[in-house]
């Protein structure tokens, strides 16, 4: 128990160093990545209109190119649920190759 409760608190302090990285892509036609602010991302992924999710403290949305993301954070928890909530709006189609 004791050597399972140091393990989570050394790694909980190593990710506060470095941080957490997660790359979505944007598979399709129409799908691609509108507007980041400091608080809300949009984006289109083939409705007709665009989307919007508001950003959580503490992470930060990063995009070079219209069809990726880059989204960094210290907690890996919070950053997974962001990154899960973005795919839930598209979820991808395995035959045509299409969604994030």
């Amino acid at each position: 128990m004791k050597k399972n409760f140091l393990k989570i608190l050394k790694c909980a302090l190593q990710d506060v160093g470095r941080g957490h990285l997660c790359r979505l892509n944007f598979n399709g036609l129409g799908f691609k990545v509108e507007k980041i602010t400091s608080d809300s991302f949009f984006f289109k992924v083939g409705f007709s209109h665009t989307l919007k999710i508001c950003v959580p403290k503490g992470i930060k949305i990063y995009s070079f190119k219209n069809n990726s993301v880059i989204i960094v954070g210290i907690d890996k928890q919070k950053l997974k649920e962001f990154a899960i909530r973005i795919k839930k709006k598209k979820r991808p189609n395995v035959y045509k190759n299409k969604g994030i």
